[in-house]
């Protein structure tokens, strides 16, 4: 969709030649499912040493787990879709309101077996949970989604030589 959003933007341009970036997919690829299976793993390890520490602490298995962080990410299916339209301000919004509900989704699932711990522990997963989140989300909207006058500044100061060196020819 990032590939699509920015040849929405560009393609009535003078000189755009539409290059698809593959490698996206690649990255994109690694990261959600880095995401969806490395942080519940941690998460579960967590839930499974503060049970042995604190009565009442619950967990679930760690494929529940898995699952209950796969469902978080569906509400991205549409959101990513959305994004596709060239308005950034509508882009960010709907970013937002995606990880709220998605993050939302996640506390509400694990409240019940921590609520029971102690304020440090609790509040600590949450603050965990919610800053992973945001940090992927926020990755995404600014990894895929990019405006172009912004990527192509970016490529502008990567290509750019430094005014102070000079080239001898011998």
């Amino acid at each position: 969709m990032g590939n699509l959003s920015t040849f929405i933007q560009m393609h009535n341009r003078a000189g755009y030649n539409y290059n698809p970036q593959f490698h996206k997919v690649s990255v994109a690829g690694v990261i959600i499912y880095s995401y969806a299976w490395l942080v519940p793993l941690a998460l579960w390890g967590f839930l499974q040493w503060r049970k042995g520490v604190m009565q009442g602490v619950g967990s679930y298995s760690f494929l529940e787990t898995v699952c209950v962080y796969g469902y978080s990410l569906t509400v991205y299916i549409p959101t990513t879709i959305l994004c596709v339209i060239p308005f950034e301000l509508f882009r960010w919004i709907l970013i937002i309101v995606a990880m709220s509900i998605s993050g939302f989704v996640l506390v509400l699932a694990f409240w019940p077996h921590i609520r029971n711990d102690n304020k440090m522990a609790s509040l600590g997963m949450v603050i965990g949970m919610i800053a992973l989140h945001v940090l992927m989300a926020v990755g995404f909207k600014m990894y895929f989604f990019q405006k172009f006058e912004e990527q192509k500044a970016a490529v502008a100061v990567a290509t750019q030589k430094p005014a102070h060196i000079t080239t001898h020819k011998s």
